[in-house]
């Protein structure tokens, strides 16, 4: 790609185009992971791109922003591009390994993907006001009863075995019970 644009063997709209991306390869090489995350995010506008493909569904984009949130937090707790993208390629290797040996072992899922699936014991974790129900669902009537259709979804996949938990204590601060805790708890007498 340097050897391309150096000689300017390319349209000038390709030569633009790749230019920008190893000028932002450039520019993140010596960043802090999470920072350099940021910096690409930012720069390629792409928290605008999603808002964009999810076209006013706030749920789904408020999904994927939170995944790329998570990402950030995951790339803050290595010092280096390399340590970051190794660990992520172990995570990868560890993945395969796991895929070939999934006649046993448990299964991690979201809510929504095990929609229509059973398991023999279940265990949704995260049961506390600002995560589930979400923290921006509590904004509207509507957002509560989707988080409590959702937390139905989960209840009804267990087949013998539901486990229901939530912490104390979560990222430097305390937490309070999710209202589901509740509510599940009095139905049940």
């Amino acid at each position: 790609a340097r050897q391309a644009t150096a000689d300017k063997l390319l349209t000038p709209k390709l030569y633009k185009s790749l230019t920008e991306v190893l000028d932002l390869l450039d520019d993140i090489r010596v960043m802090k992971p999470d920072a350099a995350i940021q910096e690409v995010i930012a720069r390629l506008q792409y928290l605008e791109y999603l808002k964009a493909y999810a076209q006013g569904n706030s749920m789904d984009f408020t999904a994927r922003e939170e995944n790329i949130q998570q990402l950030i937090y995951s790339a803050s707790q290595k010092d280096t591009l390399i340590d970051y993208l190794e660990e992520a390629a172990l995570v990868k290797e560890d993945k395969q390994d796991e895929e070939q040996t999934a006649s046993s072992g448990i299964n991690l899922s979201t809510i929504h993907a095990a929609k229509g699936l059973e398991f023999g014991a279940v265990f949704v974790v995260g049961c506390e006001e600002q995560l589930f129900p979400h923290w921006k669902a509590l904004e509207e009537h509507a957002g509560i009863e989707e988080e409590r259709r959702l937390m139905y979804v989960s209840v009804t996949r267990a087949e013998r075995y539901l486990y229901l938990s939530c912490a104390d204590y979560r990222k430097g601060q305390y937490n309070v019970r999710s209202r589901f805790l509740d509510e599940i708890a009095d139905v049940l007498g």
